[in-house]
């Protein structure tokens, strides 16, 4: 039951995913094979992040880990404190995302195995959000060891093109990735490769392929319930109706990406807020078992600090949120103006060719050709 959890999981059946990791966790649970019960919930929490509930995702593998307590079990302890990296990253904080990849560097997984590939994977999407595409790829090639066509990697390869403005690199990438993923049905990858071929195809001024790989990308996310996917979907099929034209339709999509992506800022600022208050927790936790009143007071400091971090930070993003809804705004309304002239010039243009041919009729060629003149203008 929890490898079929898994494979519905790659899948991208999200919902039926974690109900089946659920079900095998309570029959772990009733057997007391903790390491089982603690891999389920690091499962568990890998499919919370996929779908963006990121305060579930946190409490799932903070329970994997308490799990691992005791017990020396260093690949799945690995996998689970690079999970918990991974979740401070996709929450915005970088620099704790590190020290849990770190730590998990720490426990000696063998190189070429799966947690190495993971813990290299994990660190190069760190670099790439940092903005370092050059230490992203240095990490890339460090997972493709033991694996080297690996479908994920070589997408993270091509995303990095993508970012470096290098479409013909991220080309040679996607394509023959988006043939591989069709005969395994990967949705995760087909996804993925299916929005990144669009927006080479947007660049390139091929709107109707373009329009293809967004709708395909749209259609596959909607079926998965994967929001982010949606929005970024939302986002590009709103840019190529644009270079299109169609300021009706760029319209619609750009107020689609707007509501879905206030949902998931929503969740990434409860999952930054839950994150906080659990390294707030840990800091306790520290100092109950510390003795000395100074190492007390440090820790209480230690705890102010944190949550003064935690609230500059949320403020910051809400600042930033502000303003990039702004922006939206800005855009929304002037696609509606655009759309508004589309749907106004055919009467305007019908009223004035109505008006010539009226002074046409009563031999009024004079005023006919005068109007004529300022519609041309």
């Amino acid at each position: 039951m929890f490898g079929a959890g898994q494979a519905i999981w790659y899948r991208g059946n999200f919902t039926g995913a974690a109900d089946t990791v659920k079900l095998a966790l309570q029959i772990f649970k009733a057997r007391k094979d903790i390491l089982y019960t603690a891999a389920a919930f690091r499962i568990l929490s890998n499919i919370y992040d996929d779908q963006g509930d990121y305060e579930n995702a946190f409490k799932t593998i903070r329970e994997a880990l308490e799990q691992y307590e005791g017990f020396r079990d260093r690949d799945n302890k690995t996998l689970s404190l690079v999970q918990m990296g991974t979740l401070y990253k996709n929450t915005g904080d970088y620099e704790t995302a590190l020290n849990y990849y770190t730590e998990a560097g720490k426990q000696g997984a063998i190189q070429g195995e799966y947690p190495y590939r993971e813990l290299n994977h994990r660190l190069g999407e760190l670099y790439a959000a940092r903005g370092m595409p050059d230490s992203a790829m240095y990490f890339y090639h460090h997972a493709f060891i033991g694996n080297p066509n690996s479908k994920v990697i070589r997408l993270r390869i091509g995303e990095i093109y993508l970012l470096q403005n290098k479409p013909d690199s991220a080309l040679a990438y996607f394509r023959p990735l988006l043939k591989e993923a069709k005969q395994t049905t990967d949705v995760n990858i087909l996804i993925a490769v299916s929005l990144g071929l669009g927006k080479i195809y947007l660049t390139r001024h091929d709107l109707p392929a373009a329009l293809g790989m967004a709708q395909n990308a749209l259609n596959m996310s909607a079926q998965r319930g994967a929001r982010q996917n949606k929005r970024e979907a939302y986002q590009l099929l709103s840019a190529i109706y644009e270079a299109q034209g169609d300021a009706v339709k760029a319209l619609q999509y750009q107020k689609l990406y707007e509501s879905i992506k206030d949902s998931v800022i929503s969740d990434q600022l409860k999952g930054q807020l839950y994150a906080f208050k659990q390294k707030a927790e840990e800091s306790k936790q520290s100092a109950a078992l510390k003795s000395s009143d100074d190492q007390k007071k440090l820790a209480q400091r230690t705890v102010l600090i944190i949550c003064l971090l935690g609230i500059l930070i949320f403020v910051v993003i809400t600042l930033r949120h502000k303003n990039e809804k702004l922006h939206f705004k800005q855009r929304t309304a002037r696609l509606e103006m655009q759309a508004l002239r589309a749907q106004m010039n055919p009467h305007f243009i019908f009223n004035c060719l109505s008006a010539i041919n009226h002074f046409i009729l009563n031999n009024e060629t004079n005023r006919a050709s005068e109007y004529l003149t300022r519609f041309q203008g």
